[in-house]
C-alpha cells in the first residue's frame, strides 16, 4: 500500500478540484481546537540512541533545569522540544488516560480512524483511542492527518514499562509507545490511499461508500480487519525500528487484551501479507 508521501499534495488538492464528489468536506467550528495544544512532529518515526545519553535518570530534575540539562538547542521546534523533554515524566502502570472531551465531540465521528471511546473494560483501551486519524476524504485540506495524543503516549508508554518489569529504558518505552500508536494510524492512511488509486482509475467514490461502509459493518468485532491489521503492522514496523525483544513481548501482551479485532494481530503477524491482500480485495 502506497502512501502520500509517495504521490503529491499538490495532485491531491487538484483531484478534490476535479473529482468533488470523491470527498465529503466536514467544515469544522474556526476555534474548536482552542482548548488543545496542537504540536506538530517533524519526525515520527525518530528513535533515540539511547548509548549517546550522557544520562538516565531525569526524574529528580526540576522542570526548570530539563532544557539546560538535557542540552536542547534554544532553536528547537515545540515537536522536538517535547520528545526531548517529555518522556522523563512517564510513570508505569498508569490508569486509562482521560479522553479529551473536544476530541470527542467535534472528531469522534463514525469513519474509518475516528477517535473511539473506551467501551470495552476491563479489556485494554483500543488504539484509536490513544490516536487517531482524520482521511482527507473528509478533512481536506487542513486538518486529515495522523494525531497521537500526549495522554496516549504517556499511558501506553507506562504499559510498555510495566509489562517489561521496568527492563525498558523510559526513554526506549516513549519511543515504543510513539511508534506503535503512529504505525497504527499509518495503516488506515495506508487503506486511504489504497481506495484514491482505485477512485483515480474508475472515477467513483470508493472510500466514503464502500471502504467506510465496511469498516462500520465489522467495527467491533473480529471480522474488523482494519484494525488487527493496524496493531500488526505496527507491532512489525516498532519492531523494525527498534529490534527490543521486551519492547515487543509488552506490545503482544497490550494487544492481547485488547477489543475484539484489535485483538487480532498476534494471529495475524505469521500471516501478514496474506490477511492484507484479502483485506484490499473484501475492500
Amino acid at each position: 500500500m502506497t502512501t502520500l508521501d509517495e504521490m503529491s499534495l499538490e495532485h491531491l488538492d487538484l483531484l478534490h478540484s476535479e473529482l468533488p464528489e470523491l470527498f465529503q468536506d466536514r467544515d469544522l467550528a474556526p476555534h474548536w481546537h482552542e482548548d488543545l495544544m496542537i504540536v506538530p512532529v517533524t519526525d515520527p518515526e525518530k528513535v533515540t540512541d539511547l548509548n549517546a545519553l550522557e544520562f538516565q535518570n531525569y526524574g529528580d530534575r526540576h522542570p526548570a533545569q530539563w532544557t539546560e540539562f538535557l542540552k536542547v538547542d534554544s532553536e528547537l521546534a515545540d515537536g522536538d522540544m517535547f520528545e526531548a523533554i517529555a518522556p522523563y515524566q512517564v510513570e508505569p502502570g498508569e490508569h486509562s488516560p482521560e479522553f479529551p472531551n473536544v476530541v470527542a465531540e467535534v472528531l469522534g465521528r463514525s469513519h474509518v480512524g475516528a477517535p473511539l471511546p473506551y467501551v470495552h473494560r476491563p479489556k485494554m483501551p483500543p488504539p484509536d483511542y490513544l490516536a487517531f486519524y482524520l482521511p482527507f476524504h473528509y478533512y481536506h485540506p487542513d486538518w486529515w492527518g495522523v494525531y497521537l495524543l500526549y495522554e496516549g503516549i504517556f499511558w501506553l508508554a507506562g504499559q510498555i514499562l510495566a509489562r517489561s518489569n521496568n527492563r525498558v529504558a523510559v526513554r526506549r518505552a516513549f519511543d515504543a509507545a510513539r511508534l506503535f500508536l503512529y504505525y497504527h494510524e499509518a495503516l488506515h492512511h495506508k487503506t486511504e490511499c489504497f481506495a484514491i488509486q482505485l477512485e483515480l482509475t474508475h472515477r467513483k467514490a470508493f472510500f466514503k461508500t464502500g471502504f467506510d461502509r465496511y469498516y462500520q459493518r465489522t467495527l467491533g468485532s473480529d471480522d474488523c480487519l482494519e484494525e488487527g491489521l493496524g496493531n500488526t503492522s505496527a507491532q512489525r514496523d516498532s519492531w523494525d525500528k527498534l529490534s527490543d525483544q521486551k519492547v515487543d513481548s509488552a506490545l503482544a501482551q497490550y494487544i492481547d487484551q485488547s477489543p475484539p479485532g484489535y485483538s487480532q494481530d498476534n494471529a495475524y503477524r505469521s500471516r501478514f501479507l496474506r490477511v492484507r491482500c484479502g483485506f484490499a480485495e473484501d475492500n
